[in-house]
């Protein structure tokens, strides 16, 4: 591991990555514990080794529903520690924040995992701009779950329809879009632009009745159910249309994107 310094801390850090790659994720855990118990967070001088002690304890206690404060706390020294000693686009920079933003996701945490995935935005912009319309459409999804709905889809529209010129329609990469574009549509109660936005995706989709279709309708409806899961708590439309006494109950929107919008 380039630019590792030898001593206790990177002896103890190779422990730990070997327990995990084994699967015995309380060893990996007692191990960078030895580590990390000893530094704060927030003042810990800025080192490689423990950048990536930070970042190995944040997958380790990094949970689908959840994950600890101290998991944003590290895993946000591992990206600040990361820029100072190798540059913004530095690849263990884009590690922690790809990382930081699942964390602040599984937290509810949407505003700061919009800022996460912008960092992955800015470090790739002027060298992979497909990566960067990748993160860009991750961030939008996370602006959406933060109520900011109209900004969000109009981004995402705005890059899909810069995406589509570029790219054949059968490429199944469009699909990442599409299932994201859709699923915020959906989750705002806007059916009928959801139903013709998912009809761009037909072309790129595997043929019916194949394993790769189930597999394909499997991971759209996954995206719609995560996007839509409450969404009408924040959504600045659904909100205004119950104060104007049009109720928009937990879980409609929901059931009706996943029997009406997906082929």
């Amino acid at each position: 591991m380039i630019g590792v310094p030898v001593g206790d801390d990177a002896a103890l850090l190779r422990e730990a990555q070997t327990a995990w790659r084994a699967g015995d994720h309380a060893a990996a855990a007692a191990a960078l514990a030895v580590v990390l118990t000893a530094q704060d967070p927030y003042t810990a001088p800025a080192s490689w080794a423990l950048v990536e002690a930070a970042l190995l304890w944040t997958r380790l206690y990094l949970r689908g529903d959840d994950a600890p404060l101290a998991a944003v706390a590290w895993c946000g020294y591992a990206q600040d520690a990361a820029v100072k000693l190798g540059g913004l686009r530095h690849p263990i920079v884009l590690r922690a924040a790809r990382l930081l933003a699942a964390v602040h996701t599984v937290r509810g945490e949407h505003a700061d995992a919009y800022d996460s995935h912008s960092t992955v935005v800015a470090a790739l912009s002027s060298t992979d701009l497909d990566g960067a319309c990748r993160a860009g459409a991750l961030a939008d999804l996370a602006a959406h779950a933060a109520g900011r709905c109209t900004e969000a889809i109009a981004h995402l529209t705005a890059v899909w329809q810069a995406w589509q010129p570029c790219h054949d329609t059968a490429d199944p990469a469009g699909l990442f879009y599409v299932y994201r574009l859709t699923a915020m549509l959906a989750a705002c109660g806007r059916h009928d632009e959801a139903r013709q936005r998912f009809r761009d995706a037909i072309p790129a989709l595997p043929p019916a009745h194949t394993p790769q279709r189930f597999a394909e309708r499997a991971e759209a409806r996954l995206v719609l159910e995560q996007t839509c899961r409450g969404h009408d708590l924040v959504c600045r439309r659904q909100v205004g249309a119950r104060y104007r006494r049009r109720p928009a109950p937990t879980g409609a929107v929901r059931a009706v994107t996943c029997a009406e919008l997906l082929p």
